[in-house]
C-alpha cells in the first residue's frame, strides 16, 4: 500500500479479522501492553504473518486517543523457528539411536555366557557383564582395578606408552582369583588391548572362563598318587596286582587330563576295564539334551553286538536304575532262568556272551555322571572269570567310570565352549554390522553361514518390506556346504508359507510340511506327503514390527535351550 491508501482509513483495510486480533483490541482498551502475531495481507491479496507490539497512550487527561503500533515481518523468525525445530528433533531421533545402540550392546553383553570384563585407560572398570558377576563375585559398582591381575595393569601401561604399535593379540593368563566372599577359582584369562585409532586406547577387554573343576581333577591325581604311594608302603609291594591296578587307574587319570584325544581315552579306558577282568565293555555317551546312548568305546564284544548296541535309548536303559538292581553304583540286569524276560533295549539277537554264572542277556549297567549330571553309560557283558559281579570288582570299574565321565564332559565342555566362542564372535560381529550396502542378501548370506555351524543345521534368513531379500543355507547330496542368495520373489514365496507359523515374539517350534515347497526348496529338504519336519523359527523385530524371520533345522534334531536363546 502507499501511504494515503493507509492514512484516515481502519486498519481492517489490511488486518484479516481474526480472533487474536480481537483479542489485541479487547487488551489494549484496557490501557494494556499487548505482544503477539497477526496475518496481514498486502494490497495484491497476498497473506503474510507480522510480529506485534503494541501499547496504548495515555493523554494528560487518562484518556487513551492513540495507539503505538510496531510491526515486523515474522518470515525470518519463522525460518529461525524452523530451522531449530529440525534441529531439536534431529538431535532427540540422534539420542534415540545412540539409546537404542547403547540397548543393544548391553543385551548382547548380558546375553553372552562369557565373562567379560572391559577396563579403561584410567584403571576404572567400565563393563561387568551378568557372567563376570557370576564368576568374579563383584558387582560393576563394588569392582576394581586392583581387584584384578596385576598384568591387566601392565597392559594399560604398555598401552598408554606404546599405543596402537602393540600387538593385539589375546594374552592368555592362568591364575587363582580370590572372590570377595573368600572363595578361591582358578580363571583363565583371556586379556586384548583395544585401540579406536592410532592415537586413542578404549582400554583392555578380559574374558574369564572357570577353570576350577580341573584344579579339582588335578586333586584327585595328587589323592591318587598318595592312595598309590601309602599302598606301597603299607603291603611293601606283597600285593603287586593291587599296586598294578592302582597305576593303570592312574595312568587312565593322567592320559585324561593330559591332551590325549577323546577316542584315545575312551579306548585306553575300555582296555584297562578288560585288564580288571572285565572282558566285555561297552562305553556310551549321552550329548546334552539327547535322548540315546552313543557308543563311543568297546573292548571284547564281538562286531555283531557292536552294531546291534551302538545306540541304546535313554528312557528305556534308565528305567533299571533302580536299588533292586544296585550293586555298589551298578546294576546288575540278571535272568535267573532261561525264557525270562530280558531288558526291553537288548536284542534278541545277537545273544551276548555268556561264561560260568552269567546267562545271556546278563549286564552291568553303571551310569557316568559327573557335577551331578548323567553323561554316559558302561554296560559290561560277562566277566572273564565268569564270576558275579562282586562290590570290589564294581569298585574298581567305579574309578574307572568317573574318569570317563570326566573326559565325556570335558569334551561337551570343549564343544560347548567352541560354540559359546562362535556365538560370541557371531554377536559381535552382528553388532558391528554397518547399514546394509546395495545387495543386503550378500550379508544376510554371511550371517546365515556363519550361524550354519553354531547351530548345527541350516538356516534361512529373510528380510521383508519395501524391498525383499534373503539367504539359505544347504548341503547337497556330496555333503558340499552351498550358500544360497534368494531373490525377491522366493523370498515372497517363503513369506507367505512362513508368516502364518511365526510366533508374536520369542522362538518357538513349527511343523513344516511339503505345502511349504519353497522354503523346503530353498533349504535343499525333501518331505514325503504325509511327513513333517520340525524347524525352529523367531521373526525378526524392528522397532516392534516384523520384518522377517530366522528358520533353522538342526540336522541331529537336539534343539538344546542354548540353541533357542541363540537363535533368539
Amino acid at each position: 500500500f502507499d501511504t494515503s491508501d493507509l492514512i484516515g482509513s481502519g486498519t481492517d483495510v489490511f488486518r484479516l479479522d481474526t480472533r487474536t486480533a480481537r483479542e489485541a483490541l479487547t487488551v489494549l482498551k484496557q490501557v494494556k501492553t499487548w505482544k503477539g502475531s497477526l496475518i496481514n495481507r498486502r494490497k495484491d491479496g497476498s497473506e503474510f504473518e507480522v510480529d506485534v507490539y503494541a501499547t496504548p497512550l495515555l493523554e494528560d487527561s487518562g484518556e487513551v486517543h492513540y495507539v503505538l503500533w510496531v510491526e515486523r515481518d515474522a518470515a525470518e523468525r519463522l525460518q529461525q523457528d524452523r530451522a531449530l525445530q529440525k534441529a531439536d528433533a534431529m538431535v532427540a531421533r540422534k539420542e534415540q539411536e545412540l539409546e537404542s545402540l547403547a540397548d543393544e550392546h548391553n543385551a548382547i553383553y548380558a546375553a553372552l555366557d562369557t565373562a567379560v570384563v572391559l577396563v579403561r585407560p584410567d584403571g576404572a572398570v567400565r563393563l561387568l557383564n551378568p557372567r563376570a558377576s557370576s564368576i568374579l563375585g563383584y558387582s560393576s559398582d563394588s569392582i576394581s582395578l586392583k581387584n584384578l591381575p596385576m598384568f591387566v595393569r601392565d597392559l594399560l601401561k604398555m598401552g598408554a606408552e606404546y599405543g596402537s604399535k602393540m600387538r593385539s593379540d589375546a594374552i592368555e593368563f592362568v591364575d587363582e582369583f580370590l572372590r570377595p566372599d573368600g572363595e578361591k577359582k582358578m580363571l583363565c584369562w583371556h586379556a586384548m588391548p583395544v585401540f579406536a585409532n592410532r592415537d586413542r586406547q578404549i582400554g583392555v577387554v578380559l574374558q574369564a572362563f572357570d577353570m576350577t573343576e580341573f584344579s579339582e581333577r588335578e586333586q584327585q591325581i595328587a589323592l591318587l598318587e598318595k592312595e598309590l604311594e601309602k599302598t606301597r608302603r603299607q603291603q611293601n609291594l606283597a600285593d603287586v596286582t593291587s599296586v598294578n591296578r592302582i597305576q593303570k587307574i592312574l595312568d587312565v587319570a593322567e592320559n585324561v587330563n593330559s591332551s590325549m584325544s577323546f577316542k584315545d581315552s575312551m579306548q585306553l579306558i575300555a582296555q584297562t576295564a578288560q585288564s580288571f577282568g572285565w572282558s566285555n565293555i561297552f562305553i556310551y555317551e549321552q550329548k546334552p539334551g539327547s535322548r540315546r546312548y552313543e557308543l563311543v568305546g568297546h573292548s571284547g564284544f564281538k562286531p555283531r553286538h557292536v552294531n546291534a548296541l551302538h545306540v541304546l535309548p535313554v528312557k528305556e536303559v534308565d528305567q533299571y536304575f533302580q536299588s533292586r538292581f544296585a550293586v555298589v553304583a551298578g546294576f546288575f540286569l540278571k535272568r535267573e532262568r532261561d525264557g525270562a524276560a530280558k531288558a526291553e533295549f537288548l536284542p534278541d539277537d545277537p545273544r551276548l556272551p555268556s561264561t560260568g554264572e552269567w546267562r545271556p542277556h546278563d549286564v552291568l549297567l553303571l551310569p557316568l555322571k559327573t557335577r551331578g549330571k548323567g553323561v554316559g553309560l558302561f554296560l559290561c557283558g560277562a566277566r572273564e572269570d565268569g564270576a558275579l559281579p562282586g562290590e570290589s570288582a564294581v569298585q574298581e570299574l567305579e574309578k574307572l567310570a568317573i574318569y570317563a565321565a570326566f573326559a565325556i564332559d570335558h569334551g561337551h565342555g570343549q564343544l560347548a565352549m567352541k560354540q559359546k566362542l562362535q556365538q560370541n564372535q557371531l554377536l559381535m560381529d552382528l553388532s558391528k554390522i554397518e547399514p546394509l550396502d546395495a545387495k543386503p542378501e550378500r550379508e544376510l548370506a554371511q550371517i546365515a553361514q556363519k550361524a550354519k555351524p553354531v547351530l548345527g543345521g541350516e538356516v534361512c534368513i529373510v528380510i521383508y518390506g519395501s524391498i525383499a531379500y534373503g539367504a539359505c543355507t544347504f548341503t547337497t547330496a556330496k555333503k558340499s556346504q552351498v550358500l544360497n542368495a534368494l531373490d525377491a520373489k522366493n523370498v515372497e514365496l517363503i513369506a507367505a508359507e512362513i508368516r502364518p507359523l511365526l510366533p508374536a515374539s520369542g522362538a518357538e517350534f513349527i511343523e513344516v510340511t511339503a505345502a511349504q515347497s519353497a522354503l523346503l526348496s530353498a533349504m535343499n529338504l525333501k518331505l514325503a506327503a504325509n511327513q513333517r519336519r520340525t524347524m525352529l523359527a523367531a521373526p525378526v523385530q524392528l522397532r516392534r514390527k516384523n520384518r522377517g524371520f530366522v528358520v533353522c533345522v538342526v540336522q541331529d534334531g537336539i534343539y538344546s535351550n542354548e540353541k533357542i536363546e541363540f537363535i533368539i
